[in-house]
């Protein structure tokens, strides 16, 4: 039987952790939370508004997403006046700008032409 370890530190894997690493990567399994998480890469805190203007989509569907990557804690949330700030999670972001899930790291970057 094989035995699953994370690879940075070579510790077991038990069936929970790799149950609740999933669901964090099911955080990245939508094309708007993906373009949400780009944005707030390359940007740092942006409004709903900021985040309209990029990110095609209906202000109530991008609300929804970003409720439940605030609620997974990918986010977290800032009001300045009438506007909410979003930006990543503090501990998250890694210095190669990979996200960091506690189960493994995931790095965005452009496909590269092979």
């Amino acid at each position: 039987m094989t035995r699953l370890s994370n690879p940075m530190t070579q510790t077991p894997l038990s069936r929970t952790m790799l149950v609740d690493c999933a669901d964090r990567l099911t955080l990245f399994s939508h094309d708007i939370r993906l373009q949400v998480i780009v944005e707030l890469l390359n940007r740092g805190g942006v409004t709903v508004a900021e985040l309209l203007r990029t990110i095609d989509v209906e202000q109530n569907l991008l609300s929804h997403h970003l409720g439940i990557m605030r609620k997974a804690g990918l986010l977290v949330a800032r009001r300045e006046g009438k506007h909410i700030r979003y930006a990543l999670a503090s501990g998250l972001l890694t210095d190669d700008r990979a996200i960091d899930l506690g189960c493994c790291k995931v790095q965005l970057s452009p496909p590269t032409n092979s």
